[in-house]
């Protein structure tokens, strides 16, 4: 449904549908329009592709029309019942070694994270992350950083792979503007994780909670 609706309507569909979200619900702006493009547009099927949380197809169901919106509700269950998760929701650090297009369109997937933000709010999630860092951004998103908004720290070299007019682009089209802001970064992933351990209370460094995930939860 969000492909018929966002996907098919390319960077200005999407745009304004993004706009439109902030009224009505990404909820009903995706099936209105999900709905209308079955009813007027030749749609062949729906294919459904559902992944584990080590990154393995897990299953492949092809729809009729009449279909996909009925039955990807329940698969929608599915693929978040396999979503990755972290080992525990009270977490002091979560070092993550890269973001990017290809593991979230977010570049961090905050049905992992907990971490969200943008005008829509936030939604109720179980884990609690005092402070995220992320040491890279990987190759295949070609400079996208969207999503970098979302970490507290970061290093030089991730800013220096910033592409801004891509990131700027994905972040206005989605009007979450806030997902292409900077962070503090540095040199060292040292003193990332000194400033870090440093800001989250009384708790010693020794006794902190620190998570540490490669690209997804695995």
């Amino acid at each position: 449904m969000k492909m018929m609706a966002i996907g098919m309507g390319k960077q200005k569909g999407a745009d304004y549908y993004h706009k439109a979200a902030l009224h009505y619900t990404y909820y009903k702006i995706i099936v209105d329009a999900g709905r209308i493009v079955i009813k007027s547009a030749p749609i062949l099927c729906g294919l459904g592709i559902l992944e584990n949380g080590y990154d393995e197809t897990a299953k492949i169901v092809a729809l009729r029309p009449e279909e996909i919106e009925t039955e990807e509700q329940s698969l929608l269950t599915k693929a978040k019942r396999m979503m990755p998760k972290l080992p525990f929701h009270e977490i002091d650090l979560l070092i993550v070694d890269e973001i990017g297009k290809d593991i979230s369109g977010v570049g961090i997937d905050p049905n992992v994270t907990g971490r969200n933000r943008d005008l829509i709010g936030t939604f109720p999630h179980p884990t609690n992350v005092k402070r995220i860092f992320v040491r890279d951004l990987t190759e295949s998103s070609n400079g996208n950083a969207n999503g970098i908004g979302l970490v507290d720290l970061t290093t030089r070299r991730l800013v220096d792979k910033i592409d801004y007019q891509a990131t700027y682009m994905n972040a206005i089209t989605s009007i979450s503007i806030e997902k292409a802001a900077v962070p503090m970064y540095f040199d060292t992933d040292q003193r990332a994780i000194e400033v870090a351990l440093g800001s989250i209370g009384l708790t010693p460094p020794e006794e902190s909670r620190i998570v540490r995930i490669k690209i997804h939860c695995i």
